[in-house]
């Protein structure tokens, strides 16, 4: 065939769009619970609020709001926050000629809250809080952020322990080959 390219099978393969190809869900030990599933937050420190918010399973203002803790103090101006305090994204502060901040809520010991924006800069050891987003596993595995984190069923009581669900894909090939007895050799076509 005059202008075909021939691609190594692992290309081809990478070429292919996963969106069409079938889903076949292969539970390899356990059993599978139909129903929804929670990310379950890193354990590993961020070192800046804009690292941190980069790594959220779908695009980020999609996923808001979102919450996290500094593992030290911080001030932004009058306001100076505890190590360890929530603070929930609301929203991304986007001002021509400014630098990006995060709109965050933060609510004090006595239930009073507040408000304060923080650089997407700000240095730091910051940890992802716990969120309420769920998703189903049609989502997760559609969804190339979502493969890669860690994630536990939303009602506890089927399973505790965290699972992990990566994509398995399997290939068949169809060869047509002839038998040549001259060359006394199969030949593909």
């Amino acid at each position: 065939m005059a202008g075909t390219i021939a691609l190594p099978l692992q290309e081809f393969i990478g070429s292919l769009d996963n969106t069409s190809l079938p889903k076949v869900l292969q539970v390899c030990s356990g059993v599978y619970f139909q129903g929804l599933f929670k990310v379950v937050p890193e354990q590993k420190p961020y070192s800046s609020v804009e690292e941190m918010l980069s790594m959220r399973p779908v695009g980020l203002n999609d996923s808001l709001p979102f919450t996290f803790t500094s593992n030290s103090k911080m001030t932004f101006g009058s306001l100076t926050l505890a190590a360890g305090k929530a603070l929930t994204v609301l929203s991304i502060e986007r001002h021509k000629g400014e630098e990006d901040k995060v709109r965050c809520h933060v609510k004090g010991q006595t239930e009073a809250s507040a408000e304060v924006c923080i650089p997407l800069s700000c240095q730091g050891e910051f940890y992802e809080c716990e969120s309420e987003d769920c998703y189903t596993l049609k989502e997760i595995m559609s969804s190339t952020r979502l493969r890669t984190r860690r994630f536990r069923f939303v009602k506890t009581t089927k399973c505790d322990r965290v699972l992990i669900f990566s994509p398995v894909h399997q290939v068949q090939a169809i060869m047509n080959c002839k038998f040549d007895p001259l060359c006394n050799q199969y030949l593909l076509h």
